[in-house]
């Protein structure tokens, strides 16, 4: 009877093995599901934030475009006034602006006020301007 015994325990002992083997090995089915689980959804998220890093870098690129253009504007059109600024400053006669090469007039642009001197009655003194701008009244002239 023993031996019938031990050959009953060893019929047992196999299959409480195979029992824990399976429920050992679907619990780490579960574990490894639960892992890819989490590692998809990770993935997903990492998707997600390169999707929207992606479109606000391509909105920066765009606005670093646009700045860029202005700038390249401000640059020429402040260029373009240095050279005006410096052609005006460095010429003192203008030449090449569109003036000519005249002197500049003397010190004293105005001359002084003449004397009258036409009582003295010489004809270099007398004086031909206009001071008068009344019309003469019309004459009747009778016969």
């Amino acid at each position: 009877e023993e031996e019938n015994h031990a050959l009953v325990a060893d019929e047992k002992a196999p299959a409480e093995f195979t029992l824990m083997a399976k429920s050992s090995s679907d619990n780490e089915e579960i574990k490894f599901c639960e892992k890819i689980r989490a590692i998809e959804f990770e993935l997903n998220n990492k998707s997600i934030k390169i999707e929207r890093l992606t479109n606000e870098l391509e909105k920066v690129k765009k606005e670093k475009d646009d700045l860029d253009r202005k700038l390249t504007g401000f640059q020429s059109a402040s260029k373009d006034l240095d050279n005006l600024l410096e052609s005006q400053r460095s010429n003192k006669n203008k030449e090449g602006l569109g003036y000519n090469a005249i002197p500049p007039p003397p010190a004293q642009v105005y001359s002084p006020p003449k004397k009258d001197m036409s009582w003295t009655g010489l004809p270099e003194f007398a004086d031909y301007t206009i001071t008068d701008y009344s019309r003469p009244l019309p004459t009747i002239e009778s016969n």
